[in-house]
This record gives C-alpha cells, structure tokens and sequence, in this order.
C-alpha cells in the first residue's frame, strides 16, 4: 500500500466523500467512499462502520449511472441487518431509504414507492406517526408517485410530510422541509395553467378579505400628497439597497422556514436564529412579486392560512410593496402576518414586534397618524421589554415614531423621543455609524423648528464629521 493511503483513516475519506456530495461531484465521491470501505475494514471498524461507507458508496454510485453495483451493495447490509435485528427493526428504515432513491435513480419508481411504503410501516411504528423519520419516507412516496403521474397521492404525502417537519423545531428539519416544499412547489406547476392558478388562489384568499378597504386607501392617497422620508429611512432603505445588490439567489436562511420561535430573541436556537434573522433583517426581495404570491398559495394550500410560513411570506411581500410606496395594498399582508406572528409566538417575539412597526409604517403613510403612534408605541413597549434599549429594532421604531411626531407638528414630543432615538442607535449601530448620522441630522431638524438652533448647529456637526470620518 502506498505511504499516503496506510497513513489515511477511513473517516477522513468518508468526511471527504460527503463533501464531494455536497458539491455535487458524486464521481470523486465514489472513489472516496471505495477508499473508506477498503480502510474502514483493514483499520478494524465495526460492521455498523461498514455498513455505512458501503451506503454512502451505495448513494454515490446512484448517482453515476452504476445502478446495479449501488443496488447489490445496499442489499447486502439490509440483508445482514434484517437477519441480525429482524424485519421489523428500525435499523432497517435507512438502508430501506437507500434503496428506494437508488431505484429511483434507475428510474423505477413503482420499486422504489415499494421500499418507501416499507420504511413508512417501520418508522411509523418505531418513531410514531408525526416523526421526522416518517416524514422522509413520506416525502420518498410523494415523490415517486409524482413520477408515476399520481398527482393526488403526491401532493397528499407531501401535504402531511410538510405538516410533520413544520412542528419539528431543529435544522435538520428545517432543512428537510425545504427540499419537500420545493418538489410540492415543482409539482403544482406541473401543469401550465399551475402558476396562474396559485396568483389566482392569491388573489382570491388575501386580497379579496380587504378589496373594499384597499379601494378606500387608494381613493385617499391619491389626493394626498407622498409624506417625505426622513434621513433616518433614507439611510435604512440605502443600505438595504447594498445588501440587496450583493444577492445572488434567495438567502439560503430565509428557505428555511416553517420553524416555531420562542417568544424572545435571546433564547433563540441556532435553527431558530437563522429563521428570526432572515426575516427581520429584511434580505428577501431576490424573488419577485409574483413568486411570493406563489410562494403564500402554496403554504396556504399545504399548511393553512395561519402557519408561520404564510406568515413569513405575506410579510416579504409586505416590505417589498412598501419598498415601492404601494402602502394599501402592503397593509392587509401585513396585518395578516402581525395575526399569524402574534398567535403563533406572542407580542414579546421579533417578528411580532417588526410586524406591527411595519403596519404602524403603512397606517403613517395612508394618514392615520393616530393608529400609526398607536401601533409604534405598543411595538416599542415589547422591543424594550423582550429585545433591550440597546437594540438596533428598538432603535429603528424610536426614529420611527420620532419622526411621525415630527411630521404631525407634536415638536416636543418628537425632540422627546428624538433623544431616546439617538443614544439607542449610537449603543447599538456605534458612534460612527452612517444611520447614527442620520439620525442625528432628523434631530436637528426638530431643534431648529423649536429654535434651538445652537443645539441644532452642534448636533448637525456631530453628524457631518461621522460621515466625513466615513468617507
């Protein structure tokens, strides 16, 4: 054996091979996993250890057109372990899961829905119905019966698949949600009347609840002259903009949704974290109004009008017809969202707190001054009880409201929370921050119309050497 090989261990070449898989280079995958079965047997691995390369080796070969060599490798651990553990253990679910793609991969889907119907009875049995486990089995015959033109039975599976990893608050779940709803998503477009029917259902369950008040709103602002940004939402909508013109695709984060939040941030899990983060910090306008009404069809369809996904849908599309100024037709999403947020998590989450500064946005917009104050006071309550004073959420409702006090001649009011805006955004964005500038410039704004002009000089001096320090 050569010095490199004796000196290899059977688990880096397995660790090496799964990257290849996840590059989607499954033919240097094979030859990695070759090398892990020869090392994993003379470095005296257990049979467990075996058996996994040679499943590994088993799903990489799949992939490069060796059916028949994938098929007799799986094979054998299945027979080995249901001779040593019985037919009905659970050890047999995965190799079951193995063979059911490998066939699958060849283009046998009546053989592989046989294995999947045969890991759904073991796995409903040792795990339970509504298991993470079931639900890979589930989505197995979802998708072999797309295959074989059984659209019905597809969609029914994927349906309770999605239904089971929605309630499982870990990533893997998440993750496995992800790919199910995008071959229920692949299979509802099926036909080419699909896409059209999902804006119709669009259409048909959120914007036909609110077409008076929404007919009402645009009679209203029409006559109405657009209210100006202020410095703070100009700098806010700027540096979205950069963050936007560095997407490439839809944020791996924001796919990932589906998922049950505590009710504050600071306890938030890892696979909870990504989803709260994605959301909040608004980075989703990659895809398109017409893909996200798609996108709210779909999880209505799949998982009911008030299932957090929808939820995280209608509030993207939400921001992005804010984005655009189009305040009454974002207002009913986004009371929609605030609804589903609020009974899903509680007032004291991210999303509920963002939710309802959004729909105070919208209210300000449409004239409602009083609802919008309304609105951005209880928000403020919940940042600064569940998120601090020193957030960058609390910060941004501050200016929010700040401003709305601003616009509606309350001058102390507005220099009141003025005050309270600038040391929340220093603490939290730094003191050389573009949005504390901005901040600070909105501030002497109000001084200068109480004839505070000194203080309106200092301030607006502060402002112009972070941006000079900037730049």
């Amino acid at each position: 054996m050569p010095q490199a090989e004796a000196a290899s261990s059977w688990k880096d070449s397995l660790a090496t091979g799964e990257k290849d898989m996840q590059s989607e280079v499954p033919e240097r995958a094979v030859a990695s996993f070759r090398q892990a079965l020869v090392l994993v047997r003379k470095q005296g691995g257990s049979q467990e250890d075996i058996d996994k390369c040679m499943l590994k080796l088993a799903s990489a070969l799949a992939l490069t057109e060796h059916p028949g060599e994938a098929r007799a490798l799986a094979r054998k651990v299945l027979l080995r372990r249901t001779n040593k553990y019985g037919s009905g253990s659970p050890r047999l679910s995965p190799v079951l899961m193995n063979l059911g793609s490998i066939e699958e991969s060849a283009g046998d889907h009546a053989r592989a829905m046989s294995y999947y119907n045969q890991a759904l009875k073991i796995t409903e049995k040792s795990y339970g119905p509504y298991s993470p486990e079931a639900a890979g089995a589930l989505a197995g015959l979802g998708h072999a019966h797309g295959k074989l033109g059984n659209r019905e039975e597809a969609l029914n599976h994927y349906k309770r698949a999605m239904t089971i990893l929605s309630g499982d608050p870990n990533l893997d779940a998440a993750r496995q949600l992800q790919k199910v709803q995008h071959d229920y998503g692949d299979l509802l477009k099926g036909t080419d009347d699909s896409n059209n029917d999902l804006i119709k259902d669009f259409d048909r369950d959120i914007l036909d609840q609110s077409s008076k008040d929404t007919v009402d709103d645009t009679a209203r602002v029409t006559l109405r002259p657009p209210i100006r940004s202020s410095e703070w939402q100009k700098q806010s909508r700027f540096e979205l903009q950069a963050k936007h013109e560095q997407q490439t695709d839809e944020n791996e984060q924001v796919r990932l949704r589906g998922i049950r939040m505590p009710a504050s941030d600071q306890s938030l899990a890892p696979a909870y974290r990504v989803v709260n983060e994605a959301v909040i910090k608004q980075d989703r306008f990659a895809a398109g109004e017409e893909q996200y009404k798609r996108k709210i069809a779909i999880d209505i369809d799949a998982l009911g009008p008030h299932h957090p996904s929808v939820g995280n849908d209608l509030a993207a599309l939400g921001q992005l017809y804010i984005t655009k100024g189009r305040y009454n037709e974002a207002r009913p999403l986004i009371e929609r969202a605030l609804a589903v947020y609020h009974d899903a998590y509680g007032d004291g989450n991210l999303l509920t707190i963002n939710a309802r500064a959004m729909l105070a946005s919208c209210e300000f917009h449409l004239g409602n001054g009083d609802r919008a104050a309304g609105l951005y006071r209880d928000a403020l309550a919940q940042a600064q009880k569940s998120l601090g004073p020193d957030s960058m959420d609390t910060a941004r409702i501050l200016n929010e409201l700040a401003y709305l006090y601003y616009h509606q001649g309350q001058l102390e009011q507005s220099r009141t929370f003025y005050e309270w805006a600038v040391a929340s955004t220093e603490r939290a964005a730094g003191e050389n921050n573009p949005l504390l500038a901005a901040c600070l410039k909105d501030y002497a704004q109000v001084l200068r119309r109480l004839g505070r002009n000194d203080r309106a000089l200092e301030v607006e001096s502060r402002a112009g050497k972070i941006l000079s320090d900037i730049h």
